[in-house]
């Protein structure tokens, strides 16, 4: 699974990817120690205000490698139980923040953002990057011209 505003800029192997880990999500790298808005878009996630963003969602819900469809099943039966603000934003991230623990998988099986999810922000990670994730209303207008770049 890839997220639409992702720009694939080398081939990905999702066989190789799963040989040892049957499901992997994009463990987060970037932005680590900000602290995590509790007041967001106007919903309350005080529970997690100010903690770094690493601890509060250690995975980016842009890229999942995995050989069996049933974990979507799971995702949705766990966020079906979240609270109802999570439905509008988070919530991808908090089911797999969960799937996570109660599966003990471990953010070393995760699938490196730097690679799998790149931000274009930081072009020294760009190189090594398999897919570029233009999250946000800021970057969108810039996968266009990423594309046009990468692939004239």
């Amino acid at each position: 699974y890839v997220d639409t505003d992702m720009l694939c800029v080398t081939p990905i192997n999702a066989a190789e990817l799963t040989k040892k880990n049957p499901i992997r999500f994009c463990a987060r790298q970037f932005n680590l120690d900000w602290g995590f808005n509790g007041n967001f878009a106007g919903l309350d996630f005080s529970e997690y205000d100010k903690l770094p963003m690493g601890e509060v969602f250690p995975y980016v819900a842009c890229a999942t490698a995995t050989t069996n469809c049933e974990i979507w099943r799971q995702l949705h039966e766990i966020l079906e139980r979240l609270d109802s603000k999570f439905k509008f934003w988070y919530g991808d991230q908090e089911a797999i923040k969960r799937y996570c623990a109660a599966a003990d998988l471990h953010l070393e099986a995760g699938l490196p953002e730097t690679v799998y999810g790149c931000l274009p922000d930081y072009p020294d990670f760009t190189a090594q990057a398999a897919l570029i994730h233009f999250k946000g209303a800021k970057r969108k207008d810039g996968m266009i011209h990423a594309f046009k770049k990468l692939f004239k």
